[in-house]
């Protein structure tokens, strides 16, 4: 069966077989299954083991499924999830530049360089950015 998994995920299907062997089932495994034509796909195994009278394994039963389509609605999931966090995090921009213009004893100074700590933590990656705000009256 080993002629149908990728390359990558071999050494983990072998000990996924072993375990198998031992404990006589596995559930849910995934790996990287190949077409005829050689591309990659993710797949679902599950697997288990038919033993003879004796307790003798004489063969492996394995169930195989396709999860393509899975795979790519939890990859839009993520990236959706990772967008709305990344929208959030500039409506918090917003939200904490609105409630510092309102208060009554701050200076102009205090303003422009908290709004700049605040945008700067609303960026994807603050760490590589830096930010410059020029004023003129």
């Amino acid at each position: 069966m080993f002629y149908i998994i990728s390359e990558k995920d071999q050494v983990l299907a072998m000990e996924n077989l072993m375990k198998t062997l031992e404990v006589g089932s596995v559930k849910n495994m995934e790996y990287a299954l190949l077409t005829g034509d050689g591309r990659e796909y993710p797949a679902e195994l599950s697997a288990s083991v038919i033993k003879d009278p004796s307790g003798n394994p004489v063969s492996l039963i394995a169930i195989i499924k396709d999860i393509t389509e899975r795979k790519t609605a939890e990859d839009a999931l993520k990236k959706s999830a990772h967008d709305l966090n990344e929208r959030v995090k500039e409506l918090d921009c917003l939200y904490a530049v609105s409630k510092l213009l309102v208060k009554p004893d701050i200076t102009m100074n205090e303003v422009f360089q908290q709004t700049v700590e605040f945008m700067v933590l609303s960026w994807q990656y603050p760490e590589m950015i830096c930010i410059r705000m020029i004023y003129e009256s």
